[in-house]
């Protein structure tokens, strides 16, 4: 006996189910993607900040470092802001604020050569003197009775991570006796 195969006509219900299946997964996996390289790149960001920042600090260190370990005479302060130590401006800008730090030299502290690796600018600062304190040091300026004098200054620094887009700008107040 012979056997007769029917074969009814297939509307199609099957591929387009997966088609739109496999069209969702595509999405999702490129949804996933793209999530993944933004925070990629998000964390490179955050990455940099922090080496700029750490940067910074190290020049607001060896700005200090240099006011504690030289006597600088008042007389090396000037508004032209020669070797990076500033009078302040009587009118604005402030020094710090006119100063283009990604390729001033004449007008900053810079750190040595290659003090700091992989940075794409050693970081540069300013030391403003601001003036005397009569404050004895672990007092406050309020509670003193004592004239014991000290200098005011205001150290301002500028420091690069890996980019020269990212930079952080730190200023303190420093006093010496």
């Amino acid at each position: 006996m012979k056997k007769i195969l029917i074969f009814k006509k297939n509307s199609g219900f099957i591929l387009i189910t997966g088609l739109i299946i496999l069209l969702i997964m595509t999405l999702i996996i490129l949804y996933s993607m793209a999530t993944s390289v933004s925070q990629e790149k998000t964390s490179g960001g955050l990455e940099d900040e922090n080496i700029s920042l750490q940067n910074a600090e190290t020049a607001l260190r060896y700005a200090e470092n240099y006011l504690f370990n030289t006597n600088v005479p008042a007389s090396s302060f000037n508004t032209a802001c020669t070797g990076g130590l500033c009078l302040p401006s009587v009118s604005p800008p402030q020094q710090w604020q006119s100063i283009t730090w990604t390729t001033d030299t004449t007008h900053t502290i810079s750190l040595p050569a290659g003090t700091i690796p992989n940075t794409s600018i050693q970081p540069k600062s300013i030391i403003e003197l601001l003036g005397d304190a009569p404050v004895p040091a672990g007092e406050s300026m309020k509670m003193s009775s004592n004239n014991t004098a000290g200098a005011i200054y205001r150290i301002t620094t500028v420091a690069f991570g890996n980019r020269n887009a990212t930079m952080t700008q730190l200023q303190e107040t420093y006093v010496k006796r």
